[in-house]
């Protein structure tokens, strides 16, 4: 089982002071290091504390690349049957753009220290339906 950073902190009573901060954030994923890092480039001045109960990269941003690729999780066609092509666009464009900022603002000339590879990625098809539904999705990005 695991423990929580408090409770963790409070069987070991290794600190009874608190942490003071204006912005505290749970977590040292992709999520939780962006969040912290365009933060700390909005306001240099904002005093951010980031909690991580292993080490940086640890969870499923370590197991996964934090879903770094364009697109949803879902199938594009997916996204069209649910939002409309516009939208279904648009949140492809926002993931598009989301990959550049990453690429442009943190990775850049830091390749091999990220252990980054910028290889694409692929939808691989488990089953016919899903074989058909990649197509869909291919023929309507076209």
């Amino acid at each position: 089982m695991s423990v929580s950073f408090w409770q963790d902190k409070i069987r070991n009573n290794s600190s009874t002071n608190p942490i003071a901060a204006d912005v505290v954030i749970i977590g040292g994923g992709i999520a939780g290091l962006s969040t912290a890092y365009w933060l700390q480039k909005e306001d240099p001045n904002l005093k951010i504390s980031l909690l991580e109960k292993n080490h940086l990269g640890d969870g499923a941003t370590g197991r996964n690349a934090g879903f770094i690729t364009c697109g949803s999780v879902e199938h594009f066609n997916r996204l069209v049957g649910k939002h409309g092509k516009e939208e279904a666009s648009q949140i492809w464009k926002f993931s598009e753009e989301n990959l550049s900022l990453l690429k442009n603002e943190i990775i850049d000339g830091e390749e091999r220290n990220l252990f980054f590879e910028n290889k694409g990625s692929f939808s691989l098809a488990s089953s016919e339906n899903e074989f058909s539904e990649l197509k869909e999705s291919a023929n309507i990005m076209k």
